[in-house]
This record gives C-alpha cells, sequence and structure tokens, in this order.
C-alpha cells in the first residue's frame, strides 16, 4: 500500500509540471540588427529556448538597414506607438515587380505552445491609378515538427481583410496606422512560422516601396529537455517498484 501511495505522490508530481509560465520575445528587450539577414536569440523565457529569425528570397529588394527595429522603447509596457508593441521589427521592401516577396522564418529550438504575436501596416495604396499602386499581403504558415499548424488571424486594423491563413491589406494607404492583426496558434505546438510578404493581386509592375512591422511573440515555455529525461527516469522507478 505504502508502495502504491508512493506511486501516485509521483504520477501527482509529473502532472504538475504540466503548467508552464507565460514568456515572450520583446523587442523593447531584445537587440536585433539592422539589416541582418538571419538572428539567433539565446535562452529566451523561462525554461530557456533559443529563437532564430532569418529572411529569405527577394532580399536584394530590401530598404537600406532593414530588417531593422522601429518605434519608440520609452515605457514599452504602455500607449503610444502601437500598444503594446512600442517596438517592432520592420521589413521594409522596394520591389521590382509585382511578383516578388520576401520570407521571414521564425524557428523555435524546442516546440512552444499557444504562440501569439501581432503584424502591423498591412495597407495598400491605388494613388487613383490602376493598377494599385502597391497593396500589402503575408500568407502565415507553421509546423511542429511533425505536421502544418494553423493560425487564427483576426483583423483588428480596419485597413486589411483576413482569408483563412492570409492577411491583405486594404486600398487605404495609412503609414500610422496601430490597431494590429493577431495572430494566434491557440491549443497548438509550433516549431517554426513562415509569413511570405509580397503583393496583392492586381498591383502595378513596378510597386511603390512598402513596409510592415512584426511585433513581439508570446508563448507558453517548451517542456525542457532535463525534465523529459527526470519522467523517464521516475517511470522505469515506477516500474521497478510494481514489480516488487
Amino acid at each position: 500500500m505504502r508502495i502504491v501511495t508512493f506511486s501516485f505522490k509521483i504520477i501527482a508530481l509529473l502532472f504538475s509540471f504540466k503548467s508552464f509560465g507565460q514568456q515572450d520575445l520583446a523587442w523593447c528587450s531584445n537587440s536585433y540588427t539592422g539589416g541582418a539577414l538571419s538572428q539567433t536569440y539565446t535562452s529566451i523565457g523561462s525554461p530557456a529556448t533559443n529563437v532564430t529569425f532569418a529572411h529569405t528570397g527577394n532580399t536584394a529588394q530590401l530598404s537600406s538597414g532593414s530588417p531593422q527595429k522601429v518605434g519608440s522603447a520609452t515605457s514599452c509596457t504602455s500607449g503610444g506607438y502601437g500598444n503594446p508593441d512600442r517596438e517592432r521589427l520592420s521589413i521594409s521592401v522596394n520591389y521590382l515587380t509585382n511578383v516578388q516577396c520576401i520570407t521571414t522564418t521564425i524557428t523555435f529550438a524546442n516546440p512552444v505552445l499557444n504562440l501569439s504575436f501581432n503584424i502591423y501596416e498591412l495597407d495598400g495604396d491605388n494613388d487613383a491609378m490602376t493598377p494599385i499602386s502597391y497593396r500589402d499581403q503575408v500568407t502565415i504558415t507553421a509546423n511542429a515538427g511533425t505536421g502544418s499548424v494553423t493560425p487564427t488571424l483576426t483583423d483588428n486594423s480596419m485597413f486589411a481583410s483576413i482569408s483563412g491563413n492570409v492577411a491583405t491589406g486594404d486600398l487605404i494607404q495609412d503609414g500610422t496606422a496601430k490597431e494590429p492583426i493577431s495572430v494566434s496558434f491557440a491549443g497548438q505546438y509550433v516549431s517554426s512560422v513562415t509569413l511570405v510578404y509580397c503583393n496583392a493581386t492586381g498591383t502595378q509592375a513596378n510597386p511603390v516601396a512598402q513596409a510592415y512591422h512584426i511585433g513581439g511573440l508570446t508563448w507558453d515555455g517548451p517542456l525542457p529537455v532535463v525534465l523529459k529525461s527526470k519522467h523517464l527516469a521516475v517511470c522505469r522507478l515506477l516500474r521497478h517498484f510494481m514489480k516488487l
């Protein structure tokens, strides 16, 4: 009876580890090397994980110094420039054709749960011209290492529209838009996210220069590798007691 009671206590202890503290990568407290096509942040959150940003595609069309942080670091937790993301990662480009794109891939060393972040400044402008001078569009996909996972996009901006995993700027140029499009993976593990930034169909052959921003990332922590090994050791111990 004592062995069984002891076993249940161990099992209860194991399940108590299922609740992990929330963590994030905030641009207010994390720098980005302007113009770098790849950057890795180590030991982010608790338990710690590494996060890598990589930019591919038509990178020759990136504006000088982009990708780069934009915004104000003053009082990052409230008000002002795009609350709650007082600072953001900006991807600014001047495409030569209406089919060029920049792909940003965010990779986590260990899959994270309940990832969420905002994207900003998706808009468009026709300048009374036909075809449209530019129209921002971001397509978001993700995977968890074992297959694809589906994001939920919510339009809070009034300057964009949502269709599944695609966010498209409306034909209103507003460089000071503060309301974001939220991206979330509630109840899902994510090992990488890909954001493909292009023009929507119907834009002119050589679109006007444009940009969009990625806000801070929030997620629930991955299970630490050391904890997994402890789980395995305890399971072996339980099997030993059950044989007694």
